[in-house]
C-alpha cells in the first residue's frame, strides 16, 4: 500500500517513482561511458605497446642483443630486475598489476663496451627510457653513462643518434 500525497496539486509519489526512474537511467549512463572509457584505454595501450615493439633497424656499428639471454652479467644486474621480454604483459598505467612488470625491453644494441638498453615504462603516461651503459675492457662492471626518456615511438630514433654519436666520437669527427 502505497501512501499518496499531495502537494499544490503534485502527486508526490509519482515526482519521486520517476526521480528514482530517472536516476537509475543517469546512474546506467554513466557505467555505459565508464566502460566506453576502459575498453579505449586498453586499446591505446595495446596500440602504444605495439608501436614501440615494431620492428627497429638496428644502425651501422650495432648488434642486435638476444634479450635477455644475450646480456652480459655485469649489465643484468645494473638494470632493474622488474622487466618483461617483449611481447610479455606489464603495466603500462600508474595501476600495478599483481604479477606482471613494471617496465619491458623494447631492444637492446651493443657496440663494442657500450651497451644501449631501451625498455617500455608505464606510469601517468606510457614512456620509453633508454640507458647508455659502459662495461669497460673486463666487463665486470656496469656504468651508466646516460638516461632519456621519450615516447615509445621516438624510441628507435632517439637510440639510432645515440649510436650515431658513439660513431663519430669513435672516429674522432
Amino acid at each position: 500500500m502505497h501512501l499518496r500525497t499531495q502537494y499544490n496539486g503534485q502527486d508526490l509519489y509519482s515526482n519521486h517513482k520517476s526521480l528514482v526512474e530517472e536516476s537509475k537511467e543517469v546512474q546506467s549512463d554513466k557505467e555505459r561511458a565508464m566502460k566506453w572509457i576502459c575498453v579505449m584505454s586498453a586499446v591505446f595501450a595495446v596500440a602504444a605497446a605495439t608501436t614501440a615493439q615494431a620492428a627497429c633497424p638496428v644502425p651501422p656499428g650495432a648488434v642486435q642483443i638476444a634479450v635477455a639471454s644475450g646480456l652480459p652479467t655485469a649489465l643484468r644486474h645494473a638494470l632493474p630486475v622488474d622487466i618483461a621480454l617483449p611481447g610479455e604483459p606489464f603495466d603500462t598505467t600508474d595501476v600495478y598489476v599483481k604479477g606482471n612488470k613494471h617496465r619491458r625491453y623494447i631492444f637492446v644494441w651493443n657496440i663494442g663496451t657500450r651497451w644501449i638498453v631501451a625498455m617500455e615504462q608505464g606510469g601517468i603516461a606510457l614512456r620509453a627510457a633508454i640507458f647508455t651503459y659502459d662495461l669497460g675492457k673486463d666487463g665486470k662492471g656496469a656504468v651508466l653513462i646516460e638516461e632519456s626518456i621519450t615516447s615509445p615511438e621516438s624510441a628507435c630514433a632517439s637510440a639510432t643518434k645515440l649510436v650515431e654519436k658513439r660513431n663519430q666520437i669513435g672516429h674522432g669527427k
